[in-house]
């Protein structure tokens, strides 16, 4: 890895949160040129970005269709940061202030056990199913800067924490055992009207791949969950931005609403 690069990429994105730029990439000069080095440029942002140690409340699966996979030049999801104190209880009730440019995107959460033994080798969407303690419908805060979708690199939204602003989370279903995880229909509603519909299977064809995906990458980092942190396992609605005074919610079969107010 160069070290330079990787100082260099985390210290431009922390200065352009810092000052309220517009999203652009990293510039090509010391751009991460590899995987290993855009995730070691998000930890350096973050650290830059924290007062002490940054703490984690969990992990993001980014870039799950294959349309915006295309887009960005990669042929699997990538990983972003839940950051400690980020995560809110629906009702959410948030300052537009708050962010550059927000939007919301629909997606089922796993918070994981209390006593959460270590996880060892390979996951799949069978074994993660022992890691889990809740399910919920949830939305993430998408923090995109009025980002130019036509010049996206993935090395550098991975760089740029894959836009994770946050997360609002829905109530919790700890009797979620018998559902069929990949067959609950959710809906968004913007101010009353609904402007979207998706099945959850239609985030990597079902939520406990995405779980075990997070899982696996982690691992491959040297990395691992930790109990009570959330996982959230991508969109199954087109994302929206919301604008201050909107009110969002977000129903799923058996798992109940997640509501937000932008004020």
């Amino acid at each position: 890895m160069n070290t330079n690069r990787i100082e260099r990429t985390a210290k431009y994105f922390h200065t352009a949160h810092r000052d309220g730029k517009r999203y652009e990439g990293a510039p090509v000069e010391y751009r991460p040129k590899n995987l290993e080095e855009a995730y070691a440029a998000q930890d350096r942002f973050l650290e830059l970005s924290s007062t002490g140690s940054p703490s984690v409340a969990g992990y993001k699966i980014a870039v799950t269709s294959q349309v915006i996979q295309q887009l960005v030049g990669l042929a699997h999801p990538c990983l972003g940061t839940i950051r400690g104190g980020s995560v809110h209880a629906s009702p959410a009730r948030l300052a537009e202030s708050g962010f550059h440019h927000v939007a919301v995107e629909c997606e089922m959460a796993f918070t994981l056990k209390n006593d959460l033994v270590p996880i060892r080798g390979e996951q799949d969407r069978e074994s993660v199913r022992a890691l889990i303690e809740s399910c919920h419908s949830a939305f993430e805060l998408i923090e995109d800067r009025y980002a130019d979708y036509s010049t996206m690199d993935a090395l550098s939204l991975i760089a740029d924490n894959c836009w994770c602003g946050g997360v609002v989370l829905g109530p919790a279903m700890t009797d979620w055992q018998t559902l069929a995880l990949d067959q609950l229909t959710g809906t968004l509603e913007i101010n009353g009207k609904k402007v979207g519909e998706g099945v959850t299977r239609d985030a990597l064809g079902h939520p406990l791949e995405g779980l075990a995906w997070v899982v696996n990458t982690l691992a491959e980092q040297g990395k691992s969950l930790k109990g009570g942190m959330v996982v959230i396992t991508g969109s199954i609605i087109a994302t929206e931005f919301l604008s201050s005074g909107d009110a969002a919610v977000f129903s799923v079969d058996d798992l109940g609403h997640t509501a937000l107010n932008l004020y």
